[in-house]
């Protein structure tokens, strides 16, 4: 690929993020996410809140994960909430996940 094919998929990347249509699906699936992380770890998560700040370990790790799958039919590996990313990041993988599908 060139670099001009390059920076033309990165503006469509860009255009799609910015599709007023799909952030109202992006700010569903954090709240979504926020209110699972909430239930299972028993604390208010919020956006930038990361899994481990939240007080995950690995028990919580694997519930949230079949409470991802059973919402959103979307499998994703433990690992991925170990990297600790925050409940938006962990939104991002599942969306991003569930248009691989």
């Amino acid at each position: 690929m060139t670099n001009q094919a390059l920076d033309q998929d990165d503006e469509r990347d860009q255009d799609r993020d910015q599709d007023p249509k799909r952030k109202p699906e992006q700010e569903r699936d954090q709240e979504q996410v926020r209110r699972i992380w909430s239930e299972v770890l028993g604390v208010e998560c919020e956006p930038a809140t990361t899994f481990f700040e939240a007080g995950g370990n690995s028990l919580a790790a694997f519930r949230i994960l079949a409470r991802v799958e059973a919402e959103f039919g979307v499998q994703l590996e433990v690992y991925e909430l170990f990297e600790d990313p925050s409940a938006a990041e962990f939104a991002a993988l599942i969306a991003t996940a569930g248009q691989t599908r």
